[in-house]
Order: C-alpha cells, then structure tokens, then sequence
C-alpha cells in the first residue's frame, strides 16, 4: 500500500510538471537611475470655431497640490489673461494604480462671482450647443456661459471622450467625471483642456486652457509569480486534465494489482 501512495504521489507531481506553463505576467522594468519621463498626452486640438480669431488665454493661478485618500488633489483659480475670475478649480485623480485597474478623474469647478455678476444680453446670432445669451464683459467681449473640458491621455482607456458641456450658473459647481483603466506600466501623463465660447468684436473666438492642467499617474506592473504560485496556477488551470489522467491511473494500477493477485494465486494452484 505504501507503494502504492508512492506512485500516486510522482504521479501527481509528474502531471503538475507536465502541464501547460502559466504564462507570468511581464515584469515591470527595472527602475531607471533617473526620474522616468512620463507618456506624454496627445497635442490639443486647434479651437473648435470656424473663424481663425487670437484666443484670450485663461490661466491656472495659486495652484496647489494636496495628499487625499483617493490619490491627489490639485486645485486653483482660473482667470482669463486680463484678470477677469472664472472659477475656483479642483482636479482629484489617482497617483498610483495598478496595470488594468480602473480608476477616476473628477474635475469641478466653482463659478466666480465675478463672471456670474456680469450683465447679461441676447447672444448676437443662433448657434448650435450655444446658449441664446452671453455675459457682457464690455463692448467688444461676449463670454457664453458654457464650459467645455475634455481629458487627453496616451496609454488608457477611457469615457467618457471628446468635448463634455457644463453650462455657467450662479452658486452651482460644474462636476466632469472620467473612468480611466491603465494599459501600459510606467509614468503615464495625461491633461485637461477647458475652453469658453466668447464673442470678440462679433466674431466666434474661445477663451481657452490648452495643456495647461497636466498630471501625471504611475502605472504599477504586477510582480512576477513565484514558483509555487506558478505550480498551484497550473494545477488549477489544468484540474480537469490532471483529475482525467488520476482516474485512469488509478484504473491502472487496481488492473496490475488485480492481475498480480491472479497470477499469484493461479501460481499456487
């Protein structure tokens, strides 16, 4: 009988070694010395109007960088180049996650009270996805109170994508949401870019943040298995390969131990 378990035993073991070999995950590189460059994110696109007017630039002002639960926060004052208060900005995204994990991006930003306070007026002309009135910021400037945001990245999948609308309103915080999944290890970059509609002297232009809100996540590679786990990895992918080939060694081994017997006793007789 203990000959018997013997055979059973390098049996197993036997099947185990033979079994298809559980492909390992690659390996994350090996760390530079130096600080690796991230992926960067596709170059933004040129403004979305028909007309080719020079764009006010809206700038990212007091910017600052705070540790949270979910990864980090960065937040700041957006204004346009002559100084005019958009809102106040708030960027959570994950610095970390693993290769294949999904993740979020939330962007929300609070209106001025400077921009909302503006007087209003019908907007010149009917235009698509534009609302029918503007903000007054002088004789020349019309601002449509409507933001547009969109998420750039290389290396990820994710949704929703192209230009997403939030329109301008009094005390109501404009909230973007993106759901991101690594697939490529290392350091990733990915931006936001944020536009407004304006009116220049009854021309379309937009007032525009063209890369100007970059970050970037580092995409953590899973180890590589070790050689026990491979083992167990292979006995579970190849269960019922192995359970077959036990039941028919089983089947062998009650055949030879019952021709044996047959044999000795027809030997005694």
């Amino acid at each position: 009988m203990k000959k018997l378990f013997a055979i059973i035993f390098l049996a197993v073991i036997f099947l185990s070694a033979c079994a298809p070999a559980a492909s390992s995950p690659t390996a994350a590189p090996p760390a530079p010395t130096s600080a690796p460059k991230a992926t960067q994110a596709p170059a933004a696109t040129v403004a979305r109007t028909a007309t080719a007017q020079p764009n006010t630039a809206l700038v990212v002002q007091n910017s600052k960088n705070e540790i949270t639960a979910q990864g980090n926060r960065v937040t700041g004052d957006i204004l346009t180049d002559e100084k005019l208060g958009v809102g106040q900005m708030g960027v959570d995204y994950p610095v970390t996650m693993q290769l294949g994990e999904s993740r979020s991006i939330v962007l929300k930003i609070a209106p001025s009270a400077q921009l909302t306070s503006l007087r209003t007026a019908p907007a010149p002309g009917k235009t698509t996805d534009l609302p029918d009135l503007v903000f007054r910021l002088s004789s020349k400037v019309d601002i449509y109170p409507v933001m547009f945001a969109e998420l750039r990245a290389v290396n990820f999948d994710f949704s929703p994508k192209g230009v997403q609308r939030r329109l301008i309103q009094q005390n109501q915080e404009m909230v973007w949401s993106w759901n991101i999944a690594s697939q490529a290890p290392g350091a990733q970059s990915l931006s936001l870019e944020l536009s407004i509609p304006i009116i220049v002297g009854g021309n379309a232009s937009e007032l525009s943040v063209l890369q100007n809100l970059p970050f970037a996540i580092n995409v953590l590679a899973p180890p590589p298995l070790s050689l026990t786990d491979q083992i167990l990895k292979s006995l579970a992918d190849n269960a019922g390969a192995i359970l077959v080939a036990l039941i028919g060694l089983f089947g062998t081994v009650i055949g030879l131990r019952a021709k044996a017997r047959a044999d000795a006793k027809d030997a005694r007789e």
